[in-house]
Formats: C-alpha cells, sequence, structure tokens
C-alpha cells in the first residue's frame, strides 16, 4: 500500500506503518463481504469503481471517504496496480444521516398518527403522505399514489371542493372541507381535511400540510339521523291523522300536512301560534287553558291518554267535530321547559255525520221492513242473524230474542235444516246471493213452504257487512205450480193420445189409399173412382199436416223442439221447395220462380229439415193465396252487416191483407178473417211456427210487405255460416246436382221371418200385406203377451223371428214392456218401433226401452221397407 500524506493524516497512521499493510487495517468492518467482492470484480476487470467507503483509523473512529479506484494496464495488458483517489465526506456523511434519522424519527412519528398527514407541492404533486393516509387510499406506497396523482382518488364530483381546500392554501389561508374518495380497492371514504400553507425560509409559500381524518361513520351516522327525520316527517304528513304538538304554554310546535288539510292552516302560519287560538272554538279556550296549566302543576290530566270527541274550528270559522289522543312527550323528565304534547287528531265530522244517517237509515229500514208484507231477516259479519221483522215475528209467533243468532233454526223443518244451514253458510262464505225453499213453522205449528233469497249487505265503502234476506211464503204458488204441470202433463198426454188416435186410423186411410191406386190397373175403373181414392189420400194428408203442426207447436211452447247445426245444401233445397210447389200453383195457372239476387254458398250450417219446413210453409201459403199473377222466391246474402245474413224471400200477387190483419197473422190459431178461414182452410198455425222456429235457429220470419189485393211478401233471416270448402253459387241453373234417386218400395225385397205385435186389425193387415208382398214371412200378434209368448216358442222350435215391429200401445203388455223384458232376456233380436205418438220424448222412449229403430204412423211404405230391410240385411233389387 502507498498512500500520500492527506491519507496518513486522515488514517491517524504514518507512511512508514502503511506501507506493506492491506486495506484491513483500515477496514471498519461495515461493508459486507458481497460489496468487497463487487468492487474486486470491477477493478480486476480493468474498470474503475467509485463509491463511499468507511474506515477506521488509529484510534478506532470510523470517517467516510469518498473513493474512486481505477487499475492501471501494464504492457502485458495485465493490471500491475490500482490508484485510489479518495476524499474524506465525514462530515456531510454524518449530516446526511442525522438527517436521515430524523426524517425517519418524523416518519415513525407520522406513521403512528392515525390521521392521514401529507405535504402537496404548488402544483398538486404529493411530496409525502404517512400510513394512515395511503391505508385510507389502499395505496402500498407514496410512489403508488403520486404516479396515480391525487385526482385519481377523488370522486369526481368532489373534485372542485378538493382543488379549492389546496388553492386556498397555497393563497396563505387555512382552508377546512370535506370530499368523499374512491381507494384503489373501491373503498368510498368520506375524508374531512384542514389544510395549512407551509412557507420556505424567504417566506414563499411552495407547497402544503394536510392533516384529514375517515369521518365515513360520522357522515353516515348523520346520513341515517337526516333519512330517520325524513322519514319521521314522511310519516307524519302521509298520516291519515293531523298530528299537532306544543309546548306547555299551549304554542304550536309541529304541524303535519294531515292538520294542514283538517283545520286549512300551513305549518308555517301555524308553528308558534297558540293552539287555543287556531283550532279551539272560543267557548271552549279557557278550559283548554286551565286544563293545560293544571297538568303542568299537578300532572294530572282528564284528557291525556284517551281517546275523546271534541269540537274544533277550521281557519275558514267552519266548525267541525274531531277525535283526538295527546299524550305527554318528556314528562317523566319533570323539566317543565322540556315537556311536550302531542296529539293524533282525526276529523269524524263526515262519521258522524254518517252514523247520524245510518241511525235514520236503519229506522227507516226497520219501518219499512215491519211494513213489508214479507218476512225479512239480516245476519251480521259473524253469519248470525241479528234482526227479524214484524211479519216474520208474527208468521213464527216467536219473539225477537228467540230467533236472534241461530234460533231460527227452530222452526226450520227437520228434514230441511242440514240442507238449509249448508246452502246460507256457502252462500256467506263465496259473499254470493242464494236462492233456496224450505219448510218454516208457522205460529200455529203448520209448515208452510217459503222461498228464502239472500244477499251480502254492503256498506258505502264496499265493506262486506252481513247479509239480508227477504222470504215470501209460495205454499200456494207450489200448489198452483203443481197443477200447471199436472195441466202440462196432461195436455202432453192429450195430444200424445189425440196423435194416436188420429194416425192410428190415418194409417189405415192413407195405407188403403195408395193400395186402391197400386192395385190393378187404376186407369181402367171409372174415373170418378180415381178422384174418391185421391178425396181420401188428400183428406188424410190434412189431418196428418194438421195433427203434425198441432205437435210441432207443443214442442215449441214446452221447449222441448231442438234444432241441429250441420251441412245443409242451400241450393238444392230451393230447388226441392220450387218443385214441391211448382204443380199446385201451376194447376191455378200461376207462375212460380226461383232467383238469386246474389251469390249464395251451395252450403251452409243449419237445420236442413226445419228450413226446409219454413220455406215450404211460406211457399204454400203462397201458393194457397193467390189465385193469379205469380209467386217469387229470391235468396241472397247480405253483407253490410256486422255478421253477414242469408235472406230469402217469398212473394206473391195473391189476396195481400190489411194492416190489422196483418198485425195478427203471427198468432196462434189465427187467419185473416172468418171468411179466409171458410174459403182457404188452415189452422193458423203455419206462420206462428215459421217464426219459433226461425228463432231457434238464430233468425226470424216477418212480413215485409202487405197490401190487399196485391199480395204479400214475407222473409227469412238467418245469420249465415258456411260449410268448410262450399262453392258460391251465382244462379240455380249453374249448380244442378243429382239428387240420390229414392229406391222405389217395389224395388226392395225382404227375405225372414217378421213378426208384427199390433193391436188393430186394419193396421195389421196394410202392414203384413206390405211386408209379404216384399217377400217376407209375416206372423201377427194382438198384442205384447202373445207378441212374447210367439217369440219363446219360434226360439224353442229352433226357428227363431229375424225382426219384430212392435206398436208401443198395445193392451196386455205394450211395447216398451216387451222391449225390456226380451233384452232383460238377453235377447238380440232387431225390434223397430211402431207408434202414433210423435212427442220429442217418444223417439228416446222407445230406444231407452231397447228397441233399435223408430217409426211413426201413418206409416211411410217404401220407409218402412228400407229400415226393414236394413235389419234384416237383405235388400235385393229387382
Amino acid at each position: 500500500m502507498a498512500v500520500n500524506d492527506h491519507f496518513c493524516t486522515i488514517s491517524g497512521y504514518s507512511r512508514e506503518e502503511l506501507i506493506g499493510e492491506t486495506h484491513r487495517v483500515i477496514n471498519s468492518g461495515r461493508h459486507s463481504t458481497e460489496f468487497w467482492a463487487e468492487m474486486w470484480r470491477t477493478i480486476a476487470s480493468g474498470k474503475p469503481w467509485s463509491g463511499t467507503i468507511c474506515n477506521r483509523d488509529r484510534d478506532g473512529r470510523e470517517y467516510w471517504l469518498d473513493s474512486i479506484i481505477a487499475p492501471f494496464i501494464g504492457a502485458d495488458g495485465k493490471v500491475v496496480r490500482y490508484v485510489s483517489i479518495r476524499h474524506d465526506v465525514t462530515a456531510s456523511k454524518l449530516a446526511a444521516d442525522q438527517i436521515a434519522a430524523e426524517r425517519s424519527r418524523l416518519q415513525a412519528i407520522l406513521d403512528a398518527e392515525p390521521e392521514c398527514v401529507k405535504v402537496v407541492s404548488a402544483d398538486g404533486t404529493l411530496e409525502m403522505m404517512n400510513r394512515a393516509g395511503l391505508a385510507m387510499l389502499e395505496a402500498a406506497s407514496e410512489e403508488e399514489v403520486r404516479s396515480r396523482g391525487l385526482r385519481a382518488f377523488v370522486v369526481e364530483e368532489h373534485w372542485p371542493i378538493f382543488q379549492s381546500i389546496h388553492e386556498r392554501a397555497m393563497r396563505g389561508e387555512t382552508a377546512e372541507g370535506l370530499f368523499l374518495v374512491q381507494g384503489l380497492r373501491g373503498t368510498r371514504l368520506w375524508l374531512e381535511t384542514r389544510a395549512v400553507p407551509l412557507r420556505d425560509a424567504d417566506g414563499a409559500i411552495r407547497r402544503e400540510l394536510a392533516v384529514t381524518r375517515d369521518v365515513t361513520e360520522r357522515v353516515r351516522a348523520t346520513e341515517a339521523l337526516a333519512a330517520g327525520e325524513r322519514r319521521i316527517r314522511l310519516v307524519l304528513d302521509t298520516a291519515l291523522d293531523a298530528v299537532v304538538s306544543m309546548d306547555v304554554d299551549g304554542v304550536v310546535t309541529d304541524w303535519n300536512q294531515q292538520a294542514e288539510r283538517t283545520f286549512g292552516w300551513t305549518r308555517a302560519e301555524a308553528i308558534g301560534k297558540s293552539m287555543g287560538d287556531l283550532i279551539i272554538p272560543p267557548e271552549l279556550r279557557q278550559a283548554h287553558e286551565q286544563g293545560l296549566a293544571r297538568f303542568v302543576r299537578t300532572r294530572e290530566s282528564r284528557v291525556l291518554g284517551r281517546r275523546i270527541e271534541v269540537p274544533a274550528v277550521r281557519r275558514d270559522g267552519a266548525r267541525i267535530t274531531v277525535e283526538l289522543a295527546i299524550i305527554a312527550v318528556n314528562a317523566a323528565l319533570g323539566a317543565n321547559e322540556a315537556m311536550t304534547f302531542t296529539a293524533f287528531v282525526r276529523n269524524i265530522t263526515d262519521r258522524k255525520l254518517s252514523e247520524q244517517r245510518l241511525l235514520e237509515s236503519e229506522a227507516r229500514f226497520r219501518t219499512l221492513a215491519d211494513s213489508a208484507p214479507m218476512l225479512i231477516w239480516t245476519s251480521g259479519v259473524d253469519a248470525r242473524c241479528d234482526y227479524f221483522n214484524k211479519p216474520w215475528l208474527e208468521f213464527t209467533g216467536r219473539t225477537m230474542e228467540q230467533e236472534l243468532g241461530d234460533g231460527w233454526a227452530e222452526g226450520v223443518h227437520p228434514e230441511d235444516l242440514d240442507r238449509c244451514v249448508a246452502t246460507y253458510m256457502a252462500a256467506f262464505q263465496a259473499r254470493r246471493p242464494f236462492s233456496m225453499a224450505y219448510r218454516l213453522r208457522r205460529h200455529d205449528g203448520v209448515y208452510r213452504l217459503i222461498q228464502d233469497s239472500g244477499a251480502p249487505r254492503l256498506a258505502a265503502d264496499g265493506t262486506f257487512g252481513g247479509f239480508v234476506g227477504a222470504c215470501a211464503d209460495i205454499t200456494e204458488l207450489r200448489d198452483a205450480q203443481q197443477r200447471a204441470e199436472a195441466a202440462s202433463r196432461a195436455k202432453s198426454e192429450f195430444l200424445a193420445n189425440m196423435s194416436h188416435e188420429i194416425r192410428t186410423p190415418l194409417t189405415a186411410i192413407l195405407g188403403f189409399a195408395d193400395l186402391l191406386r197400386e192395385d190393378g190397373d187404376i186407369r181402367l175403373g171409372p174415373e170418378q173412382r180415381i178422384q174418391t181414392i185421391d178425396t181420401i189420400r188428400n183428406a188424410g194428408q190434412h189431418l196428418l199436416t194438421v195433427i203434425n203442426d198441432i205437435l210441432d207447436l207443443s214442442k215449441i211452447e214446452a221447449g222441448k223442439m231442438t234444432v241441429e247445426r250441420v251441412e245443409t245444401p242451400l241450393v238444392d233445397i230451393l230447388r226441392e221447395v220450387e218443385n214441391l210447389c211448382r204443380p199446385r200453383a201451376a194447376g191455378k195457372g200461376v207462375q212460380l220462380a226461383t232467383h238469386l239476387a246474389t251469390p249464395v254458398p251451395a252450403c251452409i250450417q243449419s237445420d236442413p229439415t226445419r228450413l226446409r219446413q219454413i220455406l215450404m210453409n211460406l211457399a204454400g201459403n203462397a201458393s194457397k193465396f193467390t189465385e193469379q199473377g205469380t209467386i217469387t222466391i229470391t235468396a241472397g246474402v247480405d253483407n253490410a252487416a256486422a255478421t253477414p245474413r242469408l235472406h230469402i224471400d217469398v212473394e206473391d200477387t195473391g189476396i195481400g191483407m190489411t194492416l190489422e190483419q196483418a198485425a195478427q197473422v203471427f198468432s196462434t190459431f189465427t187467419q185473416a178473417d172468418a171468411s179466409t178461414t171458410r174459403k182457404f182452410g188452415g189452422t193458423g198455425l203455419g206462420l206462428a211456427i215459421c217464426r219459433r222456429l226461425a228463432n231457434l235457429m238464430g233468425g226470424d220470419v216477418v212480413l215485409r210487405r202487405t197490401e190487399p189485393g196485391k199480395g204479400s211478401c214475407f222473409r227469412l233471416s238467418l245469420d249465415l255460416e258456411l260449410s268448410p270448402g262450399t262453392a258460391m253459387v251465382a244462379g240455380l241453373d249453374a249448380h244442378v246436382e243429382a239428387a240420390p234417386a229414392e229406391t222405389p218400395s217395389s224395388t226392395i225385397s225382404l227375405m225372414g221371418r217378421i213378426l208384427l205385435a199390433e193391436d188393430g186389425p186394419d193396421n195389421q193387415r196394410l202392414i203384413a200385406f206390405h211386408l209379404r208382398k216384399a217377400g217376407a214371412s209375416v206372423d201377427i200378434a194382438d198384442n205384447g203377451k202373445i207378441a212374447l209368448e210367439k217369440i219363446i216358442a219360434a226360439e224353442s222350435a229352433g226357428a227363431p223371428y229375424d225382426l219384430l215391429l212392435s206398436d208401443m200401445q198395445m193392451p196386455e203388455m205394450d211395447g216398451y214392456e216387451l222391449a225390456r223384458t226380451l233384452r232383460s232376456r238377453g235377447s238380440s233380436l232387431a225390434i223397430i218401433a211402431l207408434t202414433a205418438h210423435a212427442m220429442p220424448e217418444d223417439r228416446p222412449r222407445c230406444l231407452d226401452a231397447g228397441c233399435d229403430d223408430f217409426a211413426t204412423k201413418p206409416i211411410e211404405k217404401t220407409r218402412l221397407l228400407a229400415m226393414c230391410a236394413e235389419r234384416l240385411a237383405g235388400v235385393v233389387s229387382t
């Protein structure tokens, strides 16, 4: 080691003592092995090294040197020596260490401070922030805050507040403020800060010092308190009652919105005013003041904690009645100046008026109820009866006390009681009206049938108040109804018997008339014979039309007439009606034609039988009352209405009618006048039946026009419903559909054994003749009993019958009992019912008894033979 004098001075060693020594002699031991290893690696590589080294002098004192060590390279390129140039920096190093120590102590103090302490330069850059501040911002270091900038942490809308605090501090003011920040992890805190200016030695302000505390909990508590106060205010202002507070001197301290509405004073006007001057009537103010003073003095009051009704006055001077309850607030403190009173006030003027009106209404109700000719009762919300009128009590002979609650039930017939109570309770639970009949014991012990109708009682506001009921003694009405029902049954039985008595001989009349025409070559006989046969047949057909009309009307009036809604060939029916009515019209020289006013659907949804019946009747009437001219049937569709309508007009040039006659045209059993009846005949039922059938089909028949001597026009109108896929037809000639040819009776052949059960000899001969002529083997039984014996005997002989034709009205055993007996024995013999009864219930009655098919008298030969052939499965075409 070679050293200069200055090095010797610093180290305290002489040159002689240092020469030959290594650096170890002055090594202070402060630096680590790595420190020296790094230095030697650097200079050994031929590069200079610089740094600060701590040595120890001869006396053991440490000193610091700022050193530069440079290697000297020899000619061979190797390091031959090192030269170190060092400056003593001990004084500055100690000063810096002292400053660092002071700073460390200061930082420790600041980091121990629970509040944020920061120093911010004039341009807003963070220079220093303690650990509490970093925690508030959820930052790891000052550098992290500095790199982001303080603005990144302050919530945008609060940045002006933060900026204002800084600017005021930089102007030399002490500034305070409250703002919201958001930390790096999203936490939001309310911070309250106080900033002061920091001056340099020359007095210039170049930075601020700010102390900030987290006041989030305080702000939240304040907000919660404010929210609570707002909620309380909201509750008070939305309360249905007026809420008024006053102090011990009677001065108003609070006044909610309902109080404004109730008394007419605003809150601003009421607070600070005397309660007596605002709402207490003048005559009661002295008593109010005395009562208030007495309570303050004795703590005793006759009104506190009670709900009372008192008069009050509004701002406009109007008197009202209020219900109030007063409580003393803070009375327990015992200090008069801390005591306040709060009153909950409700305007009950309307309620009192309603109560008065209710009392008056109840009085009127009881007066009316006691005067009513009916038994009236009411019940409450508990379903128990709470009132019976005077007629009820007079009817039962009991007192009000005996009937109240469930006492009324003692008068109900035991057999009716459970049903009566169940009906009432079900209606009560459902809050719906009810009506029921039951027997109630009269004061004389006789049970009378009453009709009880009850309904819920509702107050003006819609609340349920129980039930009210009215009862009528319907014993006589029931007896009259039973008599009417008996009369109706008698009428039905009469009509059925009449139908039987007329149809049975008509079967023989029409049948044998047909036989006379078919027997031999009628053309070879006298012309008078043909006319006689036709007269017999026409008279029979007329009688059949009359009985059919009467039965149709009876069905309609009994509500037993039904109509179908099936696919109906409209155009075919129009053509059929024309073809059937043209011969009669042509016989008089009257032209009959059918036209389409608009295109019509070929098929509609309707009742084809009833549609044909109506049109035949209208066209038949036109033919009957028209002696010359024309008859026109016109069909068309009206699409102008909301629902398309089908219109069919039947117009004639016949005798027409007067207005008086037209007014009666749809009445039953009525024609224009007696002369019309004598001349043209008829029952006067046809048009009445047409209209009622049209009504059942959803339409109507009306008289469009009529004039004596000029004819009439009737219109059938129906709602139009097209059949799926039907075509529209513009003219009858454009739609010609071949009708299936009707199989003549002469082409039907029957094979099999038939038993005919019929008690009428004429019908026996007629029906048996047609069956045998068709090829069947026929046996005859005079009644059901004989028929049963023949069937059993045939089965025993191994030659059973193939078909049974049975009249349903026979002596000994009728057709119904015969069919039921056969079915009960397990017989599968085909049975066709023959009956002169043609009421609507007759067909299902026959089928229910066990019959397979049904035919009415007079018998249609072709239809009967076809029906038998179907059951025998033996139709043979010849």
